[in-house]
C-alpha cells in the first residue's frame, strides 16, 4: 500500500474546532457542511442478522470494523470522520482519494471473505450528488479525550447514501470481484477482550431516528430524547458500558483467530500459525502486565493502563443522523427506557430499535504513528444490528 499522508487534504475535518460534550451536538450551529468535493463511504457485512442468529456476532462486530482500520493506515491518521455502526462503518474522505479508498475496500472486502466467510459490501457517494438530491449533511468533532476526537454527523445524507448504494444496479457500489494495486493495512486492528458483563445486568443497545425532516425539529426531538434518557441513567459514570474491573484479556480461539487472519491475511499456513503464536504471547504478557502493574510500554501505550484507555476511549454513544448508544441499566430502567422510547414513536416524533444483553462486546482499533485509538463498543449477542432491524420494521 502506498503511504501517504494528505494533510492539505484533510484540513476542512483537522480544522473545526471540537465540541466540549455530547449534549452540544443538539445545537444546529456546531456543525459545518461536509464539503462538496469529498465522500461518504459505507460499508456493512451483508446479512448480518442471519450471521448473527447463527451466533457469529462477534465476527460480524470484527468484520464491520475492519474497514476502520484500513482506512486509518491509509490516511496515516484518524483525522477524519468515521462511525461504528455494529455490522459496518460510515466514512467521510475527500474525493481526491476515491482511487486509493476504492482499491483498499475492494481488498477488505477480499479480507473479509478469507477471515470471516462474511460478504461485506462497499460504496462510495459524492456529497455534491447528496446535495443535489436535496439532502444535507453537517460534520462536527466532539472531544473524547486526547487520543480520541470523535466524529459527529447530521442531517440526512448519511441515510440517503446508504440508500444509494443498496439500491439495485447501483452505480455507487464497488463491484464484487473488483481489485486494485493497493492493498489493505490492518495494523493496529485488535479483539483482544472478553464480552464485558454489565455491573447494572443488562447493556443496552438504542437506535433513535426522528421521523420529521425539518433540521430544527430534529435537532430538538434528539435532545429531549437524549435528556431523558439520561435522566433515567442517571451520572455517565454509571451507565457507562466498559467497567475498568471486568474488562479481561481473552485468549479465545475465535478472537486470536480473528486477529491473526487480519495481520497474515490468511486463515491456514505457516505465516498464519506465527501471527496466532505472537497474538497470543501478547495476550498473555497484557494479562500479567495488568495483573502486577508493571512500567511496560507496547505501541506507545502504557499496558498497565490500558483499560483505563479503553474506558476513556470508548465509542459508546455517536450521532450520524440518528442516535446511537450503549449503556449499562438494570432491567427496571431498561423497561423505563423502552416505554418513553414507545410513547415519542407512537406520538410520531421518532423511529428506535433497542437490543438488551447481559455484557457488552469491544473491538479496538490503535494507531501506532499518531497514537490515536478508539474502542467501538457493542452490545453482545447482536447489539446494533438487531436494533437497526427493529428500527427498520417500524419504518416499513
Amino acid at each position: 500500500m502506498r503511504q501517504m499522508k494528505p494533510d492539505a487534504l484533510l484540513q476542512f475535518y483537522e480544522n473545526l474546532t471540537p465540541l466540549n460534550q455530547m449534549t452540544d451536538i443538539f445545537d444546529d450551529a456546531a456543525f459545518t457542511p461536509a464539503p462538496e468535493n469529498w465522500m461518504v463511504v459505507v460499508t456493512d457485512v451483508v446479512n448480518s442478522t442471519g450471521a448473527i442468529e447463527q451466533g457469529r456476532y462477534k465476527e460480524v462486530n470484527s468484520a464491520g470494523g475492519l474497514a476502520v482500520s484500513a482506512l486509518t493506515n491509509l490516511t496515516r491518521g484518524m483525522e477524519f470522520p468515521f462511525i461504528f455502526g455494529g455490522d459496518g462503518m460510515v466514512f467521510l474522505l475527500p474525493g481526491e482519494l476515491e482511487p486509493q479508498t476504492r482499491d483498499v475496500l475492494a481488498d477488505t472486502r477480499a479480507a473479509v471473505a478469507q477471515i470471516f466467510g462474511l460478504e461485506l459490501r462497499a460504496g462510495m457517494v459524492p456529497v455534491r450528488d447528496l446535495y443535489s438530491a436535496g439532502h444535507e449533511l453537517g460534520v462536527a468533532r466532539v472531544r473524547v479525550s486526547e487520543q480520541y476526537d470523535q466524529a459527529i454527523l447530521s442531517g440526512t445524507g448519511i441515510d440517503e447514501a446508504d440508500r444509494m448504494i443498496k439500491a439495485p444496479g447501483s452505480k455507487y457500489l464497488i463491484p464484487a470481484g473488483q481489485s486494485g494495486s493497493d492493498l489493505a493495512d490492518f495494523s493496529g486492528f485488535s479483539c483482544r477482550w472478553k464480552d464485558i458483563p454489565s455491573h447494572l445486568g443488562v447493556t443496552l443497545a438504542v437506535i433513535v431516528r426522528p421521523v420529521t425532516k425539518h433540521p430544527g425539529n430534529r435537532a430538538e426531538i434528539l435532545r429531549q430524547v437524549y435528556n431523558r434518557v439520561e435522566r433515567l441513567l442517571g451520572p455517565e459514570e454509571e451507565y457507562h458500558p466498559l467497567p475498568i474491573d471486568l474488562q479481561v484479556v481473552s485468549t479465545d480461539n475465535l478472537a486470536v483467530r480473528a486477529e491473526a487472519g487480519a495481520m497474515a491475511r490468511a486463515t491456514r499456513g505457516f505465516g498464519f500459525l506465527l501471527w496466532k503464536l505472537w497474538v497470543r504471547l501478547q495476550r498473555v504478557s497484557t494479562r500479567l502486565i495488568i495483573r502486577y502493574g508493571l512500567n511496560i510500554r507496547f505501541m506507545g501505550k502504557l499496558v498497565r493502563t490500558v483499560r483505563e484507555d479503553n474506558r476513556v476511549n470508548a465509542d459508546f454513544r455517536k450521532f450520524d443522523g440518528t442516535l446511537k448508544m450503549v449503556v449499562a441499566c438494570t432491567q427496571e430502567t431498561r423497561g423505563r427506557i423502552e416505554q418513553l422510547l414507545e410513547r415519542f414513536h407512537e406520538a410520531g416524533f421518532i423511529h428506535y430499535g433497542t437490543h438488551a444483553s447481559d455484557r457488552a462486546i469491544m473491538t479496538c482499533v490503535v494507531h501506532v504513528d499518531s497514537h490515536h485509538e478508539v474502542h467501538f463498543v457493542d452490545a453482545a449477542g447482536g447489539g446494533y444490528a438487531l436494533a437497526a432491524a427493529m428500527m427498520k420494521r417500524q419504518i416499513g
